[in-house]
């Protein structure tokens, strides 16, 4: 359910996972040497990745809220517009 706590848990992690890809990762990129990226950075990054990938997976499974506020819980709804929306935007971030 989207209102569900878990969901909203899931959806936080996920803010701070972006804030920290969009805030940190610049920097990153521009100042630190690639051969020093082995450390906590690393295996930070690699934590992040792997979190959103199951972000995708969570995603598969989860409701969502359509635009006249009805829940849709059918399986194959939800695949078909999460494929139609975000799916290939969320694949290549990956």
């Amino acid at each position: 359910m989207p209102t569900d706590r878990s969901k909203q848990t899931w959806n936080i992690i996920t803010i701070v996972m972006l804030l920290y890809t969009a805030l940190f990762m610049p920097y990153k990129v521009a100042f630190i040497d690639d051969d020093a990226d082995n450390g906590f950075s690393g295996t930070l990054d690699w934590i992040v990745d792997t979190l959103f990938f199951f972000d995708i997976m969570i995603t598969f499974f989860s409701a969502y809220e359509e635009s006249d506020g009805s829940i849709e819980f059918r399986r194959c709804r939800i695949v078909k517009s999460y494929l139609k929306s975000n799916f290939i935007l969320d694949l290549l971030a990956v």
